[in-house]
């Protein structure tokens, strides 16, 4: 203080208001000010050497209560006065709407995105309680109550949800935080975050509206289909049945053409309809499903094309998880059903294998087939996606594209990678 005052030990007994300082030019006015009874005196200063010092002037009362001197202390706060200036460039920068309240729930500061949001400026929110800005489109008396609770009660905002609509901005849809603060010198603040979520909200709402017209279009046009295609296929079946002596070889072809595209037609529309369905089928709660059994259950259905094929299936001992038992049957039988159908020249040796992680079971499904090309590893997915022609290998396209499908279903994620002795593994995740 010395310094700053340019004191002397022989200044005192001097009366206080003849006190002057360069660095403090207005000390003596508010020194007046105290005396005069104005509120406490706090001022943030930077001093000749480049530290930040705080000033605080306070009035002096004797024992009549009077005002008869004021006291002045200088505290270094340099350390505070950098990291609040580094907490605030944060917060000034930061995208998300950040709002800072005392006690009292009265806006302290506000960042930018704040007022860009909700278009206010500095002057009509600062100082004012929160449920006054905005045309009091923030008085939510739950908010209120909520945000009263956590400095007595050390209480948290996690996600509270508000849908307001504000002037000049419209309906938004937000998502609030808010959690205690406290300032350097001991004060006990709020700390409120808002996530504006209306666009996220829209775009899910559009999206169901989309898919649900999709689902609509789906089901309508396969059932719709259903009557054109048993026609095609009857009447072909009559031309065959009287006119085939009749017709040239050439006639005969275009027919079989004729009843192949329809058969097609008719496996696609049903798969189609398959994937809709377990997109939209109900989760049944997961019970504990031995996968021991699904693989038994699933040899038992594919026992014929087993057998045609020479296939040799082998496992480990798998896991009990928490799924349902009917999707994982459909999974499993899947991948088996095409390592058999795209075995090469030997006969199939399937072999499927589990570990476990932290966090999920892993599953393994190797065999010795003709293997996929790196290049169409995430294609193979997709739906309807093929890599080979439908002469030699018939189906719809469909089996992984639902085996993705109930893979995702319990949290996990399947892929292939190449066999190191020939062949692929097509693996998947269960999240325990």
């Amino acid at each position: 203080m010395e310094p700053l005052l340019n004191l002397l030990p022989t200044d005192q007994g001097r009366p206080i208001t003849d006190l002057h300082s360069a660095v403090i030019p207005n000390f003596r006015d508010l020194l007046l000010a105290t005396l005069a009874g104005e509120r406490d005196k706090n001022i943030e200063m930077e001093s000749p050497t480049g530290r930040w010092l705080s000033l605080r002037i306070l009035p002096y009362r004797g024992s009549d209560n009077n005002i008869s001197g004021a006291i002045a202390t200088l505290v270094d706060i340099d350390d505070l006065k950098r990291a609040r200036d580094f907490a605030e460039a944060v917060a000034a920068t930061a995208r998300e709407p950040l709002i800072v309240l005392d006690a009292g729930l009265r806006v302290r500061t506000a960042n930018q995105a704040f007022y860009r949001l909700f278009n206010l400026e500095r002057k009509d929110v600062e100082g004012r309680p929160i449920y006054e800005v905005g045309g009091s489109q923030w008085n939510i008396p739950r908010l209120r109550e909520l945000l009263e609770n956590i400095l007595p009660k050390q209480a948290e905002i996690q996600d509270y949800e508000v849908e307001r609509t504000y002037p000049g901005v419209g309906l938004r849809t937000m998502l609030l935080n808010a959690r205690e603060i406290r300032q350097g010198d001991g004060e006990h603040m709020i700390l409120l975050a808002v996530d504006d979520v209306t666009a996220l909200r829209q775009s899910a709402a559009e999206l169901r509206k989309a898919n649900e017209d999709l689902k609509q279009f789906v089901f309508a046009a396969s059932h719709d289909l259903q009557e054109p295609i048993r026609m095609i296929l009857t009447y072909s079946d009559l031309l065959t049945q009287r006119y085939s002596s009749k017709l040239e070889a050439e006639g005969a072809k275009f027919i079989n053409y004729m009843i192949e595209g329809a058969q097609r037609l008719e496996f696609l529309i049903a798969g189609l309809r398959e994937f809709w369905q377990l997109s939209e089928r109900v989760a049944v709660p997961p019970t504990l499903v031995d996968c021991n059994q699904v693989l038994k259950a699933v040899l038992q259905n594919l026992e014929t094309m087993i057998e045609d094929s020479g296939a040799v299936i082998t496992a480990d001992r798998l896991p009990l998880i928490m799924a349902s038992e009917t999707p994982l049957v459909q999974l499993f039988q899947n991948l088996i059903g095409n390592a058999i159908k795209y075995r090469s020249e030997a006969p199939p040796n399937i072999h499927i294998s589990s570990a476990e992680s932290s966090a999920e079971w892993i599953f393994s499904f190797a065999d010795n087939g003709e293997g996929v090309d790196p290049e169409y590893s995430t294609e193979i997915f997709r739906v309807f996606k093929r890599l080979h022609p439908r002469a030699k290998y018939p189906g719809t396209g469909m089996g992984l594209s639902i085996c993705q499908k109930i893979v995702e279903r319990y949290g996990g994620k399947i892929w292939v990678e190449p066999n190191r002795g020939g062949g692929s593994i097509f693996k998947f995740t269960i999240a325990k």
